[in-house]
């Protein structure tokens, strides 16, 4: 008889383990989603890249999708995210060729997001962060007087 109420004690206590186990890892599910909607949702625009002001204009927008577009300084790209964010991969990117002054830029923006390797949210600002301590912080709204760059130097 002993055996048969700890047998029957054993399976309620199961099921409340097993369901308060599904729940946690819902909610962790979903603070994660909930995160990579806001990065997804909308554009981003460059303002600083390795600790220094970016002193041209470059955006950045993920979609749905997995896919990734923006405007480095002179041309448009586009390409996969290779990663489920927050982790991105960006070594895939395809852009125009159009020339203008600030190639130089453009090549430091677009050789940047090709080393990235996650993404974060701080503060209202997109953070992406790579190896050697590689950063690209990006705002919702650049013409914001009141910005302060967050991973700036100095």
């Amino acid at each position: 008889m002993r055996q048969r109420i700890e047998a029957m004690m054993e399976t309620p206590m199961r099921k409340m383990i097993l369901t308060l186990t599904a729940a946690m890892a819902l909610t962790a599910c979903v603070t994660r989603t909930a995160g990579a909607d806001e990065i997804a949702s909308g554009e981003w625009f460059l303002l600083a890249l390795d600790g220094t002001r970016f002193s041209a204009e470059a955006s950045l927008a993920f979609d749905a999708a997995g896919g990734v577009h923006g405007k480095a300084p002179c041309n448009r790209y586009s390409g996969p995210n290779g990663a489920t964010l927050p982790a991105v991969d960006l070594s895939r990117l395809a852009s125009t060729r159009m020339a203008c002054p600030a190639l130089a830029e453009e090549n430091l923006y677009l050789q940047a997001l090709a080393v990235m390797t996650a993404a974060e949210l701080r503060d209202g600002h997109l953070l992406l962060t790579g190896p050697d301590g590689r950063r690209a912080e990006f705002v919702r709204d650049p013409g914001d007087k009141a910005l302060v760059c967050l991973t700036c130097d100095g």
